[in-house]
């Protein structure tokens, strides 16, 4: 599947998230009502996001994992170097529908050929991607979907429908959720193809994608 179109499915699905920190120490951390926006996107191999993780993807190499190693853009030739493009073939930018330019671009589509940070992508998809921990414990998603929440200590379980999604309150007021995705095989309409390995999958003409973790720390816009 691919990786942007990947980044965008996985965000609207909002938020699986796990923690076991129930120390009774931290008990004196609340939640304040309010609008909660995304500071923090950091993806890490695995589920249970732990080791060194990446805070972006390199469209034009996927094997990268950091800006320094990225190129800015590409040759239209398809193959040249920056240094080696012919005058006016290197592009910075492009829609992602393949065809459009900027002006006529549908709105969300219009991508960077350089680094492209987690956060800068899901804000470029959707201008307002927060959340709201409402009065009486109604939580809404970015979406305008609403369900309820409960607080045991930091930690705070959401209820939106058959999905139960929880997080971990920090002391300096950040909520933050992990989302595990566990890996898979996927056919060219992204739907889940009955692989059990990558060898699988090839052989069934799908793409492999391996298991990730992407941590996602919130902060207090409103009150």
């Amino acid at each position: 599947m691919n990786k942007i179109k990947l980044i965008i499915a996985t965000f609207c699905l909002l938020l699986v998230g796990c923690s076991d920190d129930d120390n009774p120490a931290n008990s004196s951390v609340t939640l304040t009502e309010g609008t909660y926006s995304p500071t923090s996107i950091v993806q890490y191999a695995g589920t249970d996001c732990s080791g060194t993780g990446s805070t972006g993807i390199c469209p034009m190499d996927e094997t990268v994992t950091t800006e320094a190693d990225c190129p800015s853009g590409m040759c239209m030739d398809g193959t040249s170097a920056e240094a080696d493009c012919p005058s006016g073939m290197w592009i910075t930018d492009i829609c992602m529908d393949g065809t459009s330019a900027e002006a006529d671009c549908p709105s969300g589509m219009w991508m960077s050929l350089g680094w492209m940070s987690y956060l800068d992508a899901i804000i470029t998809q959707f201008s307002d991607f927060s959340i709201v921990f409402g009065a009486a414990g109604v939580f809404t998603n970015f979406e305008g979907d609403t369900g309820t929440y409960t607080i045991d200590g930091t930690t705070v379980t959401i209820t939106d429908g058959d999905e139960i999604i929880t997080g971990i309150l920090g002391a300096d007021g950040t909520f933050t959720t992990h989302m595990p995705d566990t890996a898979g095989c996927f056919d060219m309409d992204d739907e889940e193809v009955d692989a059990v390995d990558e060898d699988a999958c090839d052989a069934t003409g799908g793409d492999w994608e391996d298991a990730s973790c992407q941590e996602i720390i919130w902060h207090l816009v409103t009150d």
